[in-house]
């Protein structure tokens, strides 16, 4: 609900931080869900300018680290890309 109202200086922020192993490899399920669904949504806003090969390279080393239950969402990131 806040993503589409966010400044651009923070979505980079923010997508950087989505980025990250702590977030993405992250133990707990949920931390996991919500970087990748936070990633998706600012992919689908159009707000933040990425790489998209940089970001396949990093989502490609991480996977070995995604939870089950997180892997239907990476999943689906991974498709919007």
């Amino acid at each position: 609900m806040l993503l589409p109202n966010l400044p651009q200086t923070n979505c980079e922020t923010l997508i950087e931080i989505s980025l990250s192993a702590d977030v993405l490899t992250c133990k707990e399920n949920g931390v996991q869900k919500r970087g990748y669904k936070i990633l998706a949504k600012l992919v689908e806003g159009g707000k933040v300018a990425f790489d998209t090969e940089e970001i396949l390279e990093k989502l490609d080393k991480m996977v070995e680290g995604v939870n089950p239950a997180a892997k239907k969402v990476w999943s689906s990131y991974y498709h919007l890309l």
